[in-house]
């Protein structure tokens, strides 16, 4: 999500001309067209979420986080068994 989520800068230029800009005001825009009865459930992932579009976090877009934090040595050696 960080390619297309990037927040958007102050100093861009007006009216939205930049093209990761108005690929970000699609994106915002497409999930605003979700119908919330449906029951879609959409993942996205970063490792870097200070840098995202706040925009992107409000309600009803991507509202819910889940941290996944780095494992633990036993958790690194279980992954490594696999």
């Amino acid at each position: 999500l960080d390619a297309l989520g990037r927040a958007r800068s102050p100093f861009a230029g007006y009216g939205g001309g930049d093209e990761k800009e108005q690929t970000l005001n699609q994106l915002l825009s497409e999930l605003d067209g979700f119908d919330p009865r449906v029951g879609i459930v959409l993942l996205a992932a970063t490792n870097r979420p200070e840098i995202l579009d706040p925009a992107l976090l409000r309600a009803g877009r991507f509202d819910r986080q889940v941290v996944l934090d780095r494992p633990d040595r036993k958790g690194r050696e279980a992954i490594v068994k696999v």
